[in-house]
């Protein structure tokens, strides 16, 4: 059931491509309305400057400092501008899941624009007020464990612990543990976006509760395909990194090089957010 769930999550990404293509699309505008005005500031302060060769090799908290107490001034309105186009963009996906979630319901022989936009403005205001509450879930799980930290740290005071070591310890063992965790939290914001489109509920409670449910009794199915389909994407991050790091950004013809390396990598991760709420889509109506 998993792996069939995962194919026809393959075979929806390429069969509803427009929709890989629209989302990357919007990705691409609102990185360049957020990256133009950072890159003419830059360009305005620093000119030709050795900082922005040094900059380009990688974080580096001595430049970043020193790049700071310099522009930082003028850095903080683009940051407040960028800022607020993320925002704008997450309410435009969170839009938009209403249609792609429909297309995945009705499957369609190809993609249909008119019903899409349709379907994401009916469904959007409900979407909304569910992503609301589970802001609110993932909140309360982050404070849980970021307590629990804090005791096992004991408030994070090197005065109180044997070692400071404890302190980095403690935060390699509860970080791994808080992301699986939390992944099912996820996950059931997921099945939860898809009980609703499927029945149209009109009381999100309708959907997060009964989605909780069949999570449970399909726990083997649903906590597989989820875990698959996230290792899937931490493949694409690790080989990402090592091709990324296999190469010097040091001339025009790298930097290229890196741009595109790093469009494919947002296409894929596009594209394996669709395949994951496909497969669980799939899994869902197999199961009802």
């Amino acid at each position: 059931m998993i792996i069939k769930s995962l194919k026809k999550g393959f075979s929806q990404l390429w069969q509803y491509k427009k929709i890989w293509v629209l989302l990357y699309s919007l990705t691409f505008v609102v990185a360049a309305f957020i990256a133009y005005p950072l890159k003419t500031y830059l360009e305005n302060k620093i000119g030709t400057s050795l900082m922005i060769k040094d900059m380009i090799k990688g974080f580096d908290y001595t430049l970043y400092t020193d790049f700071m107490n310099h522009y930082g001034d003028g850095i903080a309105p683009i940051m407040n501008y960028s800022l607020l186009l993320i925002i704008l963009f997450m309410l435009l996906f969170i839009f938009l899941m209403g249609g792609i979630l429909s297309t995945f319901k009705n499957a369609p022989e190809k993609y249909n624009g008119k019903s899409f936009w349709s379907n994401a403005a009916h469904f959007f205001w409900r979407i909304f007020r569910m992503t609301i509450y589970f802001l609110f879930i993932h909140g309360a799980v982050l404070g849980l464990f970021f307590f629990i930290y804090l005791k096992i740290t004991k408030g994070l005071s090197p005065m109180n612990l044997e070692s400071e070591g404890i302190i980095f310890v403690a935060m390699k063992i509860m970080v791994p543990i808080y992301i699986l965790f939390s992944s099912f939290f996820f996950m059931w914001h997921d099945y939860a976006k898809i009980h609703l489109v499927q029945n149209d509920n009109k009381w999100i409670f309708q959907s997060i509760i009964p989605s909780l449910k069949f999570i449970i009794k399909n726990i083997k199915n649903t906590w597989g395909l989820y875990l698959l389909n996230v290792l899937i994407l931490m493949l694409l991050f690790i080989v990402n990194h090592f091709i990324s790091n296999s190469f010097e950004i040091t001339t025009g013809l790298s930097i290229f090089i890196s741009f595109f390396i790093s469009q494919l990598f947002l296409i894929s991760r596009l594209g394996l957010k669709l395949v994951n709420l496909s497969s669980a889509n799939h899994l869902f109506q197999e199961n009802n």
